[in-house]
């Protein structure tokens, strides 16, 4: 048996916000000048990562818990994958060693 996921359009006067690492994302509804540093700690806590060690971009942007949709030009209109606020683990180490 197969079940589907029907998304219901965001409330008025609201923005729907995706936010998304790998296979795993939330859907919040936000009032526009509200800071994003909310969802970002739920998200966090969701994804079972510490929010220190995860980068949100918007747009090529980087997002910062003192965001608001608004000030990253997010549209109330663009329901369907424009808002979407994408998650990366924060890579440490990685430099090139040289055994001389």
């Amino acid at each position: 048996m197969s079940t589907t996921t029907v998304e219901m359009p965001p409330r008025p006067g609201f923005i729907r916000v995706k936010i998304q690492y790998g296979e795993h994302y939330q859907l919040f509804d936000m009032n526009s000048t509200r800071t994003l540093g909310g969802a970002m700690r739920r998200f966090a806590v969701k994804i079972k990562h510490e929010l220190a060690f995860l980068r949100f971009h918007y747009d090529e942007t980087r997002v910062e818990e003192g965001d608001t949709p608004t000030s990253l030009g997010m549209d109330e209109r663009d329901t369907v994958g424009g808002n979407i606020i994408d998650v990366y683990l924060m890579q440490i180490g990685g430099g090139v060693s040289c055994v001389c």
